[in-house]
């Protein structure tokens, strides 16, 4: 018992520790949601994952989370799937499962980015979504005969909705989502293949998880046969491991994920593209953004720009040839109390249309790299800007201040590809192996059936 009540603590630490993140990172929105500034500083994103300054993210961002909901089913789920698998490992191994598996999720988006194209490359992703996939994964192999009590609340419906599923078809049918969604980009910003890398990671691993579990009889039985305080239950199951219809569609969906890899490799992607931070304050709030475009035609990229301050100030700078500037090769420049009128062009449908608005440049630094686009550049300007309502379109009369600093890497995606590719497709195939070779070896046999105490809600 006191064994057990040591391996639960440091599952316990791990969701305190999201909480807590969660909580400071979230306070400025009265705890509703992150604020940008902390999911871009600390944001996985592909496109620096190259550049040894940004490799932190890959580990803070699997503590970082958008919103009060993201965090709870997050939470929720590590209690949920970790508790029983933490009884056999231990907390400490658990630990290990959670960060190889973020890690993991990591590699496989970036991997995977290309199917979403150039934008995908530089979303910021948050959330321990990835490291608990790797948990599910996990569970998988373990407990594919435990069975999960669904039901749906009153709020939802006028009558309850309850029943029960075994727990293999309601993960395999989870991770086929996550693949199938991915391909069909229907998820949104959702990162559904890091969801796809850290369950595949989480059953690749468990061999070594469990390596000096199995073989210890008795010792392992007992160490499962505890009474439940949350679901799922579990219930004695006679075969041991996954079924061969799960073999079967598991291969499929991983061969699609390997597929995937070899296409990429295949076809990588050609081209530089430059990444860039744009960090600003505006009336003494704080803004960190990230955008990426390729040369020569930017103007497309920065009207994509989905954050209005961020576009309006790229958009500014690349009006006055500040931005990129093909003759500007290695240069330096400095500017300093400077009056313009700078044309800005908007296009609604196919017409278009230039406006002058109001620049002032109070002061501007700009280091230019061997493609002439700005390597560092920061100042204060202040400017005009251009409002949109509907048909009526009109450049407005006050001035809104820009304290900014903006810098850039050139980043080879053919690169970047190239060396995820690798890890991802490994990973993959370990967990193949696993499926179709060690499965019964490592699920476990149950005890007698245990009631639910609190089902899972849908």
């Amino acid at each position: 018992m006191i064994e057990h009540e040591r391996s639960t603590r440091i599952l316990t630490a791990i969701i305190l520790l999201n909480i807590i993140v969660y909580l400071i990172t979230s306070y400025e929105n009265f705890f509703m949601e992150t604020s940008s500034y902390w999911v871009n500083m600390f944001g996985f994103i592909p496109s620096l994952i190259g550049d040894t300054q940004n490799m932190y993210r890959i580990f803070t961002s699997m503590f970082i989370h958008a919103d009060i909901f993201h965090i709870f089913f997050n939470m929720y789920y590590l209690y949920l799937f970790g508790k029983p698998i933490t009884r056999v490992i231990g907390g400490k191994k658990l630990l290990a499962l959670y960060i190889f598996s973020g890690v993991a999720a990591s590699i496989f988006h970036t991997a995977f980015s290309y199917v979403g194209g150039l934008i995908s490359y530089i979303i910021p992703a948050v959330g321990a979504s990835g490291a608990i996939s790797g948990v599910l994964g996990a569970y998988l192999i373990m407990y594919p005969g435990t069975y999960l009590t669904m039901y749906s609340p009153y709020i939802f419906f006028p009558f309850p909705l309850r029943f029960r599923v075994r727990a293999e078809y309601y993960l395999i049918f989870w991770f086929a989502t996550q693949v199938l969604y991915g391909y069909a980009k229907i998820a949104g910003t959702v990162a559904v293949f890091a969801h796809a890398g850290g369950f595949l990671a989480g059953i690749a691993i468990l061999p070594i998880i469990l390596s000096n579990v199995i073989g210890r009889g008795e010792e392992y039985e007992y160490r499962f046969d505890y009474t439940y305080t949350m679901p799922p239950p579990i219930e004695p199951r006679v075969r041991r491991g996954i079924g061969t219809t799960s073999k079967i569609i598991l291969t499929i969906l991983i061969a699609i994920l390997l597929a995937g890899n070899i296409y990429a490799m295949a076809n990588p992607i050609t081209g530089d593209i430059k990444a860039m931070m744009i960090q600003y304050t505006i009336d003494g709030d704080q803004y960190i953004d990230y955008t990426a475009v390729q040369l020569p035609r930017i103007e497309s990229y920065i009207r994509e720009v989905s954050t209005d301050e961020t576009r309006i100030l790229l958009s500014r700078l690349t009006s006055m040839n500040i931005l990129y500037d093909p003759s500007k090769k290695g240069a330096e420049i400095n500017m300093n109390n400077i009056d313009l009128n700078v044309p800005v062009k908007i296009s609604l449908g196919a017409a278009s249309r230039t406006y002058t608005v109001k620049v002032h440049v109070e002061k501007l630094y700009a280091l230019y790299d061997y493609d002439g686009f700005i390597k560092h550049c920061e100042g204060t300007l202040s400017t005009q800007i251009i409002v949109i309502q509907g048909s009526l379109i009109y450049v407005t009369s006050d001035m809104i201040n820009y304290n900014f600093k903006i810098t850039s890497q050139t980043i080879n995606l053919g690169n970047i590809d190239e060396y995820m590719q690798i890890p991802a497709f490994i990973i993959s195939i370990a967990a193949l192996i696993v499926i179709l070779r060690k499965s019964q070896e490592l699920s476990l046999t149950v005890g007698q059936p245990r009631e639910p105490r609190l089902p899972i809600p849908i």
